[in-house]
């Protein structure tokens, strides 16, 4: 698909860099399609984090997304994933 290339998502770089700062253990290593397959997953986590968010915006009457819509829809979205 196209739009899989195109579409924004978490570096891996970046998110291997948080595994390794987590990881107490210097010699532990992160397999490359563990590190594409976590940040797919926040990606996804992010969007609908998000969706949710701007959910809670129209509840209100709104029109941006602010800290309080995020928080109001957080637990049930971590309790979903």
């Amino acid at each position: 698909m196209a739009d899989d290339q195109e579409r924004e998502s978490f570096k891996p770089e970046t998110i291997n860099g948080i595994f390794k700062a987590s990881w107490k253990d210097s010699g532990t290593r992160s397999n490359q399609q563990a590190v594409l397959l976590s940040c797919e997953f926040l990606r996804l986590f992010t969007t609908e984090a998000i969706h949710r968010s701007a959910e809670q915006v129209t509840d209100t009457d709104e029109n941006t997304i602010n800290a309080e819509h995020l928080e109001r829809s957080l637990t049930q979205l971590l309790l979903d994933f």
